[in-house]
Order: structure tokens, then C-alpha cells, then sequence
């Protein structure tokens, strides 16, 4: 496995975009780097870049013991643990991305995202996503987050624990570690291997090795707890249960006699209450049957008349006929005189919309010369338009020349008139500076001593100008220097010729200025005529366009051509409109009128011929009423026929069902008589008449309580004989359970004796003496290529360590009694033989080791470094991570993170002393 590039983006302190690609140089052939930086420039950062990608985790992440949230943005709070944590602090979104060549030699990119919602830095954090492409093949691999870190994880050979163990090495884990006590020595052992397993194998064996007891002693007590009956109390029970019996079966016959005698006695009283009853329904049915005598009077005269029922049912239907034709020929009628109005109607619109589309036709030949002269204009105005504007910003570009101009003029006589000034004030400097000059060119050293005494704190001196006066404190005897006097002379004439030289400047800019002056006027008279030939044009275009606009508006009331060409349709297209809907209607109601005239003629023919038929039927009825003689009339004829066949069917049927029901009421009463003589002569009844019923309930109440008595007492004994059989087979169930829970017990006891402990320790500091077995000899194989003197050895039957030292005939030392440089050396063997034990099976080619280097001292650095280029040459990319500068006089390719601003730090690549980007 081996790690190809590294880049990132708005992670804590690294805004901007970084990358460390290995393939390319001056990384691409170092063979050790270094990473350095101040303190929280972001140093670590770069390796959270590393593990994002890959884990979706970082170690410092990982190391967060307790579940803490932290302020977020606005009122929101992240988990401490969250990786999601680095983005820094006013991003929007980040990225990490790892490039690196699997276990089987095919090139992969990992890229670790993470967003805010809305793309806002206030936004809530989103989910992070993680995208693996195979660059080999150029394909993206798909699936969700966890099966791509899966994948990932395959790819690599190494999970996140073992990564960290060796990848990332953390040396002072080691320095710890190799001088701890045995009890912490295990603790960082575990830690640092990840075999912490056996610390809970250990405290798994000793909890069910207890468990395994506490559910033995559970199964014995519950044994204990089961009572069971003695023989002699079994045989008492079986006893007392036959007796009970025999004694049941008498009572239970005696209670079924006198129930038997006391249900005769009720049924007595219901068989006299149901013969009574029986005559009470008879006597009103038979009164029922007198009362409905009219009712079959008259269905006997209905079915007197159905010989007639036709006959009449024509007449009916013929004068009903006759009286629906008469209504409806005045409805035709009034139909037709609505018909006609509207055709009148009709007939006028249609003649007016034949008249207004002829007036249209007219117009529109009319103003199409207008229509043709509007829309040329229309055409002219655009051109104008464009004119107007184009020579618009023509006028306002020859304006603005001509203000910047002048600007250019008022400045340049403002910095000539400014210059003028000074030079006038340098040149009174000058003067004064020259007099000054002679002055002190005529001075004398005995003068001096009198100016020193007119000197005052806080006034200028008038020989140098300072406010400060060190030698007032000389007395007026001690005569002043020649040297002081050169000095002031020396300084005075520097004065001079810097003043001279700064004139001379002036004047050359003053006359640069003037030449400008003349050049900008000149330019300025050009940029007035210029503005002068661009207003004209200006107001030339202008008045063109506006005599275009006066004469468009007079034409089609300054409508649009397209709007009246439109408008002149859609009236066209509305009147045929119109005209169609008339000239439809019109046809329409012609037809109406035709179809009208026929429905009438129709009526009036079909009116006649039932007239003529209801005379006839008329006279068919009055002869068969005088035949019958009954002198019943037609109103009585009507109302007798007006009864439909299910009316007669359903009364015919009613009054059958009166004398149905009168004939089944006198078999029931029949009936009921015989049923009592018959239960009168029954052989259980009462044997006088003092066994009442009120008697012979007493003495069933007294049975029933007996029996009750008997049985309750039965059941108290089957409960007693069960339980007791129930208890003696629970017992071979417990006896059963109590020889596997024994067995299971006894063997987790005996795994327990050897490995289980509450605290998990004892099994651990066993395991932990074979692990580290194992971690000293891949130590010592990395050792012997660092320092070949050394030799890492186990204090037998513990988990100290000492030291072999080869150079001295194996001499062992404790070690507590090795140097700095001599423990960093064993340290760094440690997790370089931790890095080969978590991953033996393949070949990691990229290490990072994070170590404070600055704890070391001048000469153990230098051992230090020796060692990691002796390292180097297994053919491993080894980066270094220190703040230490005497670093860099060794490892020439560096990884500079270097602070900026505002929490801000930028990473550079450097080899030697040239530094690139």
C-alpha cells in the first residue's frame, strides 16, 4: 500500500487548496520529509486529509472520550467526535482526496466532501459523501458510503485502527510504554496493538463463571422448595375421595327427583295459561272474520264487473287522449307565433350585417395608402432613433475627453503653482543654510562655549537642531572640541546639498509641467471644436426625428400599423361571424316553421278520430249497465274498476288468511286440551299436597348445597394429589438441569481459575507477554538496521523490559539507565515493529511520524535524524512531523505550513532553499 497525493481544502486552519503529490518532485524523490510549522499552524491537519478519505475518521477524532457538543453555527451544536468538525469555521463546503496504489498495484482517488445546506456558510452541515474512482480503469465505484469505506478498506489492506498503528506512528506512545510499570505497561500494550480483546475475554470468562453458579444454586434451591405429600397422607386423600363420590351420586339423584317434581308443577300452570290464551285468540279471531263481512261483499261485486273492464279502460283512455291532443295543438300553436317572430327578427340582423360588411370592405381600400406611408415612417423612425443615440454618446464621449482634459490642466497648474511655491520656501531654506555655513566657518571654539550656555530643554540647537542637550552640564572653562565643530559644519553642508539637489528637482518638474500645460491646451482647443461638430449633428438628427414623430402621429391617430391591420381583421372576421350565425339561424327556423305547420295538421286529424271513438264506447258501456239491472251507476262502475289486479289479489288473499287463522286457533286449543290431560296422568308429579313447590324448593336448595359442599371438598383433594404429582416431575426436570448446570459450572470454574478476572487483568497480562514477544522481534529486525549495538529483551515470567547492549559482550542494562538519544532510537524500533506486526501480510511504503522532536536535544536530534535516513533506504517515503528548526539542516525537502491571517495557513514544498507552490 502507498500513498500517492494528498489535497484538501477549507480544512481548520487550510483555506486555501493544497497538495503533496509523491509522484512529482522534489517529493517524488525524497526518500524523507519533514512537515513543519509553528504550533497550530496545521501540521496534524495534513494528516486528517490523509484518513478522511479513507476512514471517514481522523486519530484525533477517534481519541474524544466523551460525547460533547460543541457550538456550531446560529443555535446548532456538532459532537466533538464528528470528523465533520474540521471544516473551518465560515466555509460552505470542503474537501479532503487521497490518491494511493491497492495491494494489487491498481491506482485509486478518494474523496472525502462535506457541505452546508443552501450552500451558506450559516447552513446546517450535511451528511458527508464519499466518491472512490478507480484511475486505472478510469471508472467511478458505486455504492453508498459505508460499502465504498469498505472497499477501501480492502483496497488498502488495513483497517482505521491498524492505519494509525502503521502508518501514522505516534513515537511517544513508545517512550511511555517502554519505561511503564507492568500493570500501566499492559494498559499501553493493549492500546497500542488493539488486542484489548483478551481483556474482555478474561472479564467474559470470570461473568459466566459466575453466572454458571448463580444459575446452579438457582436449580438446588428450587429443588428445595418443592413440597411433597407422605404416603400415609396420599392414602388418607384416596379414601376420603370414594366416600365423597358415593355420597355425590345420592344427593345428585335425590336433587334430580325434586327438580323433576317442582318443573311438573310449572308446567302445570303454563299448560292452563296456554288453554286459556288459545280461547281468548279464537274468540277474536272469529270476531274479526264478522267485522270483514262488507269486504267480501265487494270484492264479490268487483269481480261482477271485470267482463266491462276493457270497454271502460278505452273510454278513459280516448277522452284522457282527446284532452292531451286539445292542449297540445295550443301549445303548437303559440310555438309556432314564437317561430315566426324570431325569423322576422332574424331576417332584419341578417340585411344589417350584409350593410356593415360592405361599409368595412369600403374602409379598408380606403386607408390602405395610409397604412402604406405609416409603415415606411415607422421604418425612417427606427433609423433615426438609432442616429439620435448613436450621436448621443458621441456628444457625451467628446464631452467627457473634454472635462478630462481640463482636469488634466487644473491639475497640472496646481502641482506647477504648488512646486513654484515650495521652491521659493527652499530656496529662503538655502539662504539661510549658506548664512548658517559662514557662520560656523567664522565661529570660534571660545564663541561656542557662550552658545552652549544659551541652550534650553525642549529649544532646537542652532548648530544641529536638536532638542536634546547632552553636554549643557560642560562649564564655560572647558573649551569645545574642533571635532564637535566639523561635525556641525559637516552636517550643515549635507543640508545644503540635499536641498540643492531637491530644487533642482522641482525645477525640472516645473518645466515638465509647463510643457504638459502647452500640450493639454492644445489638445483641449481640439476637444472644444470637436464638441462643437457633435452638438451640431446632435441637434441636426434631432430635429429630423422629431418631424418624422409629428407626422406619424397624425397618421392612424398614432396607432400602430400592425394594431389596425389586426383590428380591421378581427371586425372582418367578426361579422362573418356574425353572418353565418344569422343566415343558420334563419335556416333553422324555416325548418321549424315547416316541421310546426305538419305536427299540427297531425293533431287536429288525430283529435277527430277519438272523439268519434269515445262516442262510440259511450254508448257500448250505457248498454251493458241497463242489462245488468242492478241500477249501478258509472261513477260506481269507475270506482269498482279503479281496483288494480294486485289490489284484488292481495285482498282476496287477506281475507283467505282471516278464515286460514280462525281454522289453525280451534287445532291449537284441541291441541293444548289433550297436552294437559296428558300431563295430568305423568307418573313424577308431587304425592299429596303438602309437597308444594315452595316445599320441594327447600329440599333441592338443601341437596344442591350438599353436593356443592361434597364437591368442593374433591377438589381440594385432586388439587392437593396433583400438585404433589407436578412437584415430583418438576424434580426430574430440576435433577436433569441440576447435572448440566453442575457440568457447566464446574468447567467454566476451571476456565476461570486459569484466565477469568473481574478486572479483565489476568488474562490480558498473559496474552500481552506473547504480544509483546512478538512486537520485540519485529522491533529488534528494525533495531539492528537503526543501531546494530542494541538489543530489546523480555524480563522473564513479566512484562519489563531491559536492554542487551552487543558492544558490551551482551551487557543487560535497565531502561531507565539509557540516554535520550539511546530511548528515541528503542522508541522508534518499537513503532516501526508495530507497523510491520499490524501489517505483516503486505508492504506499507508510506510512514508519517508525529513526534514533539522538540523535546530532543542537539546531540539525540542527531541521532535521531541518522537513524531516519538509515531508514529511508528500506525504500519507505517517510514524513516527519516537527516544529524543530535544526531540522532543516538535515532534511532538505520540507512541507512548510506556514500561519498567515485571521486563523489562515498556507502550505508550501520546498527542497533546499528554493520554495515552490
Amino acid at each position: 500500500m502507498k500513498i500517492l497525493a494528498i489535497r484538501g481544502k477549507n480544512l481548520a486552519s487550510l483555506e486555501d487548496v493544497f497538495e503533496l503529490d509523491f509522484t512529482v518532485g522534489p517529493l517524488c524523490s525524497a526518500g524523507i520529509f519533514a512537515i513543519t510549522g509553528q504550533t497550530g499552524s496545521g501540521k496534524s491537519t495534513i494528516l486528517d486529509a490523509l484518513c478522511l478519505p479513507l476512514f471517514d475518521d481522523t486519530p484525533r477524532m477517534s481519541q474524544a472520550k466523551e460525547n460533547i457538543n460543541v457550538p456550531d453555527v446560529q443555535d446548532k451544536t456538532i459532537n466533538q467526535k464528528d470528523c465533520r468538525i474540521v471544516l473551518r469555521r465560515g466555509a460552505a463546503e470542503g474537501f479532503a482526496e487521497v490518491d494511493f496504489e491497492s495491494l494489487g498495484g491498481e491506482k485509486f482517488r478518494s474523496t472525502w466532501s462535506v457541505k452546508r445546506a443552501r450552500g451558506k456558510a450559516d447552513g446546517a452541515l450535511q451528511n458527508t459523501e464519499i466518491r472512490l474512482i478507480n484511475r486505472s480503469c478510469g471508472e467511478e465505484v458505486q455504492g453508498r458510503k459505508t460499502e465504498l469505506l469498505a472497499k477501501i478498506t480492502e483496497l488498502i489492506g488495513l483497517t482505521f485502527e491498524q492505519f494509525t498503528r502503521a502508518v501514522l506512528l505516534a513515537q511517544g506512545d513508545f517512550a511511555t510504554f517502554l519505561k511503564a510499570k507492568q500493570s500501566e505497561k499492559a494498559e499501553l500494550l493493549e492500546k497500542l496493538t488493539g488486542t484489548d480483546i483478551y481483556s474482555r475475554i478474561s472479564m467474559s470468562i470470570f461473568e459466566k463463571s459466575k453466572t454458571a453458579d448463580q444459575d446452579y444454586q438457582s436449580i438446588r434451591k428450587q429443588i428445595q422448595d418443592v413440597e411433597l405429600l407422605t404416603d400415609e397422607q396420599i392414602e388418607t386423600y384416596n379414601t376420603e375421595k370414594a366416600n365423597i363420590e358415593k355420597e355425590s351420586a345420592t344427593l345428585k339423584m335425590t336433587e334430580n327427583l325434586l327438580t323433576a317434581k317442582i318443573r311438573w308443577i310449572d308446567d302445570t300452570d303454563l299448560l292452563h295459561k296456554a288453554i286459556l290464551q288459545a280461547e281468548a285468540s279464537l274468540a277474536d279471531a272469529q270476531k274479526v272474520l264478522i267485522e270483514a263481512k262488507p269486504r267480501y261483499d265487494h270484492i264479490a261485486q268487483i269481480e261482477s264487473v271485470q267482463e266491462i273492464r276493457d270497454t271502460f279502460r278505452e273510454l278513459q283512455g280516448a277522452k284522457k287522449q282527446v284532452e292531451n291532443n286539445r292542449n297540445g295543438l295550443k301549445q303548437k300553436a303559440s310555438d309556432w307565433e314564437d317561430v315566426s317572430k324570431k325569423l322576422l327578427k332574424t331576417d332584419s340582423e341578417h340585411s344589417i350585417l350584409v350593410k356593415s360588411q360592405e361599409a368595412l370592405e369600403k374602409e379598408m381600400t380606403t386607408i390602405e395608402p395610409i397604412v402604406i406611408r405609416a409603415r415606411a415612417i415607422d421604418v425612417q423612425l427606427i433609423g433615426a432613433q438609432a442616429n439620435v443615440e448613436e450621436t448621443t454618446k458621441e456628444y457625451e464621449i467628446a464631452l467627457t475627453n473634454k472635462a478630462q482634459i481640463e482636469k488634466s490642466i487644473q491639475k497640472a497648474e496646481k502641482e506647477k503653482e504648488v512646486n513654484e511655491k515650495t521652491i521659493e520656501q527652499e530656496k529662503e531654506r538655502l539662504i539661510q543654510l549658506h548664512q548658517e555655513s559662514e557662520r560656523l566657518n567664522n565661529i570660534l571654539s571660545a564663541e561656542i562655549v557662550a552658545l552652549r550656555a544659551q541652550l534650553k530643554a525642549g529649544m532646537p540647537c542652532p548648530v544641529c537642531g536638536s532638542l536634546h542637550h547632552p553636554t549643557v552640564t560642560i562649564s564655560s572653562e572647558e573649551s569645545l572640541k574642533e571635532e564637535e565643530l566639523r561635525m556641525a559644519k559637516e552636517h550643515n553642508c549635507k543640508q545644503i546639498a540635499v536641498l540643492t539637489e531637491t530644487i533642482d528637482k522641482r525645477k525640472t518638474e516645473i518645466t515638465r509641467s509647463a510643457t504638459l500645460l502647452q500640450s493639454e491646451q492644445k489638445l483641449l482647443t481640439e476637444a472644444k471644436q470637436a464638441l462643437t461638430q457633435k452638438e451640431k449633428k446632435k441637434t441636426d438628427i434631432h430635429s429630423i426625428l422629431i418631424n418624422l414623430q409629428k407626422e406619424r402621429s397624425s397618421l392612424l391617430d398614432g396607432k400602430s400599423v400592425d394594431a389596425v391591420e389586426k383590428s380591421n381583421v378581427n371586425k372582418k372576421q367578426e361579422l362573418a361571424e356574425k353572418l353565418k350565425q344569422a343566415t343558420d339561424t334563419k335556416t333553422k327556423l324555416h325548418s321549424q316553421q315547416e316541421l310546426l305547420n305538419g305536427v299540427i295538421t297531425q293533431i287536429k286529424s288525430e283529435t277527430t278520430r277519438l272523439e268519434l271513438q269515445e262516442v262510440a264506447l259511450q254508448q257500448e258501456v250505457g248498454q251493458w249497465l241497463t242489462a245488468k239491472q242492478e241500477n249501478m251507476t258509472v261513477i260506481q262502475l269507475a270506482e269498482l274498476l279503479s281496483k288494480d289486479k294486485q289490489w284484488t289479489d292481495e285482498e282476496k288473499k287477506a281475507l283467505q288468511e282471516l278464515k286460514t287463522r280462525e281454522t289453525s286457533l280451534k287445532a291449537t286449543l284441541e291441541e293444548r286440551k289433550r297436552n294437559l290431560l296428558k300431563h295430568e296422568q305423568s307418573e313424577i308429579r308431587p304425592s299429596d299436597e303438602l309437597e308444594t313447590k315452595v316445599y320441594l324448593s327447600g329440599k333441592q336448595q338443601e341437596a344442591a348445597l350438599q353436593i356443592e359442599q361434597s364437591t368442593k371438598r374433591r377438589t381440594e383433594i385432586d388439587l392437593a394429589l396433583a400438585t404433589h404429582k407436578q412437584g415430583k416431575e418438576r424434580i426430574k426436570i430440576y435433577e436433569k438441569a441440576l447435572s448440566e448446570k453442575e457440568a457447566l459450572s464446574e468447567n467454566w470454574k476451571r476456565l476461570n481459575d486459569l484466565f477469568g478476572s473481574a478486572s479483565g487483568s489476568k488474562f490480558k497480562e498473559m496474552a500481552q507477554g506473547y504480544t509483546l514477544d512478538a512486537l520485540l522481534w519485529y522491533a529488534n529486525k528494525h533495531l539492528q538496521e537503526l543501531s546494530k549495538r542494541y538489543e530489546l529483551r523480555r524480563i522473564p515470567d513479566t512484562l519489563a523490559l531491559q536492554v542487551a547492549d552487543l558492544d558490551m559482550l551482551g551487557d543487560i542494562r535497565t531502561v531507565h539507565s539509557l540516554s535520550g538519544g539511546e530511548s528515541f532510537l528503542i522508541s522508534l524500533a518499537l513503532a516501526l515493529g508495530l507497523s510491520s506486526l499490524s501489517s505483516q501480510r503486505m508492504k506499507v511504503e508510506s510512514l508519517f511520524i508525529d513526534e514533539g522532536f522538540g523535546s530532543l536535544d542537539v546531540e539525540t536530534l542527531r541521532v535521531a535524524m541518522d537513524a531516519l535516513e538509515r531508514l529511508q533506504t528500506q525504500g519507505r517515503k517517510i514524513g516527519v512531523i516537527s516544529h524543530v528548526p535544526e531540522m532543516t539542516e538535515r532534511i532538505t525537502t520540507q512541507i512548510h505550513v506556514t500561519k498567515t491571517s485571521n486563523g489562515k495557513s498556507i502550505v508550501k514544498i520546498s527542497n533546499s532553499k528554493s520554495f515552490d507552490l
